[in-house]
């Protein structure tokens, strides 16, 4: 998860120290021990599902129809109706 420190005070964390306004990630079992000074910026998604970060960089290959088209729609690129997979897969990489 990812957390900030909101004391004013620094907080070391695995060798690194953090001031109030830094963000920085730890294990979900730590968050506990030091609650009092930070706010949770992001949890972790729950086990086996993928982050947003991780979609972005999965292989087109990988990706359904569904996510081929959306990927192009966000980039802006038209495609025809009737298009194969591989015809998407074509212009995401062009």
């Amino acid at each position: 998860m990812k957390v900030k420190v909101t004391a004013d005070l620094s907080i070391s964390y695995e060798g690194n120290y953090f001031e109030k306004g830094d963000d920085f990630d730890i294990q979900d079992s730590h968050y506990e021990g030091i609650k009092d000074f930070v706010e949770v910026v992001e949890k972790n998604p729950p086990e086996g599902q993928k982050t947003s970060d991780q979609e972005a960089f999965e292989a087109p290959e990988d990706m359904t129809m569904a996510q081929l088209k959306q990927a192009l729609e966000k980039m802006g690129k038209e495609y025809p109706k009737n298009a194969r997979k591989d015809d998407l897969i074509a212009l995401l990489e062009d």
